[in-house]
């Protein structure tokens, strides 16, 4: 028995050590300056770039009014500034194709009752049915804390995940390829870009996925046990891209089973007749800045009218 635990370690050991050797040779084989690991295996993201630079600069001892989490919607839809108008400091801790697991990741490894109020957790129907490799490689790379990115590799049970935390390590020696941080104020970014022909809708579904019920379960319950107010929205999206009312109603009760119990506020404007029109939209779901202004101060009234956000002095 022990002669066999021996060849069994060192058959483990062996295999770890091909593996190190074989992803750090292509990790320092390079063209152009690019790693060949990008190139020879799949999902990898590079260093960088807006998820990089807005967990450097949160500041986990900072108290802040607001903390978003959630998808592009989330980053691209939250201008700090219109909440300094308001007198609300707020950090936008949203990243691209965020998932729910992400989200659950970062709220534990970022957001305490010391330095947060209120979460506004940006809703979007899509989201809840897939499982992003985007964003489990995204957050592994840039978040600023390696035990979030470990946990959040282990709870995705991708063996993909494996190549990413140790790329991660790898990366620790280098700076960042992606140096694309232009125009980034406290985790948000507005879109530049303008909606101007729609085209036929794509991917106006929803599925339930119970694995991803099951992180937002984990995560509401987490914020409320941290004593946080959480706030639920969704913003609007051009009429010819909403999701048909009953797959969004699907969504809703699927949403309701968990939040109902904590009496949680949920401002649904997908539908948002005053935001109907491709003025508003860069693309088929995010919104321009012309649509971030008329959203931001639209929720913000809401929740000043029903008393979810007390007035503060600006």
């Amino acid at each position: 028995m022990k002669v066999f635990l021996k060849k069994l370690l060192l058959f483990a050991f062996s295999a770890f050590a091909i593996y190190i050797l074989l992803l750090g040779t292509l990790y320092f084989i390079r063209i152009g300056n690019v790693p060949m690991i990008f190139r020879t295996t799949q999902g990898n993201v590079f260093k960088g770039g807006l998820t990089y630079k807005k967990f450097q600069d949160f500041d986990k001892n900072k108290k802040y009014d607001i903390i978003v989490l959630g998808s592009s919607h989330a980053y691209r839809g939250y201008d700090p500034q219109i909440f300094d108008s308001y007198g609300y400091d707020i950090y936008n801790l949203g990243s691209s194709a965020q998932g729910i697991l992400a989200s659950y990741i970062i709220a534990r490894h970022f957001i305490k009752k010391e330095n947060c109020n209120t979460v506004i957790i940006d809703l979007y129907d899509r989201i809840f049915k897939i499982n992003s490799i985007e964003s489990l490689s995204d957050i592994t790379q840039n978040v600023s804390s390696d035990k979030a990115a470990l946990d959040l590799c282990l709870h995705s049970k991708d063996l993909r995940a494996i190549n990413m935390i140790t790329l991660r390590m790898f990366n620790k020696m280098d700076p960042p390829l992606n140096k694309d941080t232009s125009d980034i104020d406290r985790g948000f970014q507005a879109s530049k870009s303008q909606l101007i022909l729609p085209g036929v809708p794509k991917d106006v579904d929803y599925v339930t996925n119970e694995k991803t019920l099951a992180y937002f379960a984990k995560l509401i319950h987490y914020l409320h046990h941290e004593g946080l107010q959480v706030i639920l929205a969704e913003h609007p999206l051009p009429a010819v891209y909403t999701i048909p009312d009953f797959k969004h109603e699907a969504f809703i009760r699927d949403i309701r089973k968990i939040t109902d119990q904590y009496q949680i506020p949920w401002y649904d404007l997908m539908k948002d007749s005053t935001m109907s029109g491709i003025q508003y939209y860069a693309d088929e779901n995010h919104l321009n800045y012309r649509g971030v202004i008329k959203y931001n101060h639209k929720l913000i009234g809401l929740m000043q009218q029903e008393g979810i956000l007390k007035k503060k002095n600006k």
